[in-house]
């Protein structure tokens, strides 16, 4: 752990601290929540010098255009250089899961080399990988409109809310980069109780100073049983909450992690890292 923390500074529970292969989708887009708030620089060195996490973290920041200037070539290198140099699962799940569709502006989905980077994280133990793979096969998902989508959410459909802010937050699906809804409509999301918003709107505000308001979302995922929530919190407390009157709270939340098959979780309970 000694490399991550001079990564990631104490005061930010919004930095990523992973362990092993992440085991649901959100972590892509918390993960994105830190590179926006750090820049690509924060990473950058430590990426140059091996280390895999921060490979990852670097790809993502030239690949997204959050918290670099976009550059695909770049952060396609970065991104393999973790996913196939280190056999990184979740480099490899990233790389299938933006090749899976037009998730991010300027990158043309490749479904076949989508399938064969997400087999590989599905066979290190990436659960969500397998649910991605699934959901390529899901025409409805693959073929919704924008205004279906934004029906849905106008009607108060929290999961759509949740996809609504993802595609104003990129400008995708055929909505304009917007980040203001995408900020609204994670709010709607959260407050609709989907769990995956509730983490994501929960770090956003503790990136903004907010740390208390954003406390209060990230323990409601956690209450909902969202595993990414519960290994996160559950790191915190063990890592960064100075007060140590949550130790043993943050032990129970990566068990609890560690029981949904949270590869991170497990390492840290059974190998002591």
């Amino acid at each position: 752990m000694a490399r991550i923390s001079k990564i990631f500074p104490v005061f930010l529970i919004t930095a990523a601290l992973f362990l092993g292969a992440p085991q649901t989708a959100q972590a892509f887009e918390a993960d994105l929540v830190a590179i926006e708030s750090m820049g690509v620089e924060a990473f950058l060195p430590a990426a140059e010098t091996g280390d895999v996490e921060a490979q990852t973290m670097t790809g993502l920041a030239y690949l997204t255009g959050v918290g670099a200037e976009q550059d695909v070539p770049t952060g396609l290198d970065w991104l393999k250089k973790a996913a196939d140099d280190n056999n990184d699962a979740y480099a490899q799940f990233v790389l299938g899961k933006i090749l899976a569709s037009d998730t991010i502006p300027g990158i043309p989905s490749d479904p076949a080399q989508a399938k064969i980077w997400l087999q590989k994280a599905v066979n290190q133990g990436v659960q969500d990988a397998g649910r991605v793979l699934t959901d390529m096969k899901d025409a409805d998902t693959a073929t919704e409109t924008p205004d279906a989508l934004r029906s849905k959410a106008e009607k108060g459909d929290a999961a759509a809310q949740y996809r609504l802010s993802m595609a104003h937050y990129f400008g995708t699906d055929g909505f304009e980069k917007d980040l203001k809804a995408s900020l609204k409509w994670l709010g709607e999301a959260a407050h609709g109780n989907d769990a995956a918003a509730q983490l994501l709107l929960g770090l956003r505000l503790m990136d903004k100073g907010y740390d208390t308001d954003g406390m209060i979302w990230f323990k409601r995922a956690v209450a909902q049983k969202n595993a990414e929530a519960e290994y996160r919190l559950g790191l915190y407390y063990l890592r960064y909450d100075m007060s140590g009157q949550n130790y043993g709270a943050g032990w129970r939340l990566l068990q609890r992690a560690a029981e949904k098959g949270d590869t991170r979780a497990q390492k840290i309970l059974y190998s002591g890292d």
